[in-house]
Parts: structure tokens; C-alpha cells; sequence
């Protein structure tokens, strides 16, 4: 009786822990989508006031580096809306290199607003 009392107690104490870190990664999941949107929201203002700034200039090949920012970022939003909850590991590698690759587009946006 007391080995079956520790079986059970293991199996359910795994099986609380495994939910717990279903859990965690949905709740990451989401707070990680909704701050990637809300930075994605902020590049789409940013490149706004730089189409603006480009038609002030009438700097063409400014405007058609702009065409290509735009086409990264809504590929961008667009990964960001197809994006599912994976393996923690495979959830992990994805968020990297999706912060990574919004924080490039933010870079190149800022630098064209200097010139």
C-alpha cells in the first residue's frame, strides 16, 4: 500500500509539473505575441513617418528601400499571426530569432530616419 501511495503521489506529482509547464509556455506564447505585436505596430508608425520623410526629399531610392522594409514587415506580422505553440525548445528557438529578426527591421528603419 505505501508503494502504491508513492507511485501515485510520483505520477500525478509529474503530471501536475507537466501542466504546469503546458501552462508556462502557452502563457509565455501569448505575452510573447502580444509584445511582438505591439512592437510590430510601433515599426508600422515608424515606417509611416519614414514614407513621409522620403516623399518630403523626394528621395526614390529611399522610397524603394522603404517597399522592401514594409515587405519584411508584414512577412513579419505575418509569421507572428501563423505562430503556434511548439516544444518548449522548438518555442524557444523560434521566439530568438523572431525578436531577433523585428529588432534588425527596428535597426534599419531607425538608420534610414537619420539619413
Amino acid at each position: 500500500m505505501k508503494n502504491l501511495l508513492s507511485v501515485l503521489v510520483f505520477v500525478f506529482g509529474v503530471s501536475a509539473q507537466a501542466s504546469e509547464t503546458v501552462e508556462g509556455v502557452k502563457k509565455d506564447y501569448e505575452t510573447f505575441k502580444q509584445e511582438m505585436s505591439v512592437r510590430l505596430d510601433k515599426v508600422e508608425q515608424e515606417l509611416v513617418t519614414l514614407k513621409a520623410k522620403a516623399k518630403e526629399k523626394g528621395s526614390v531610392a529611399q522610397e524603394e528601400a522603404i517597399v522592401e522594409l514594409e515587405k519584411t514587415q508584414a512577412k513579419l506580422k505575418s509569421e507572428l499571426n501563423e505562430a503556434k505553440e511548439s516544444g518548449s525548445a522548438g518555442w524557444k528557438k523560434f521566439k530568438t530569432k523572431f525578436a531577433a529578426s523585428v529588432d534588425n527591421l527596428n535597426s534599419k528603419i531607425q538608420k534610414k530616419l537619420k539619413d
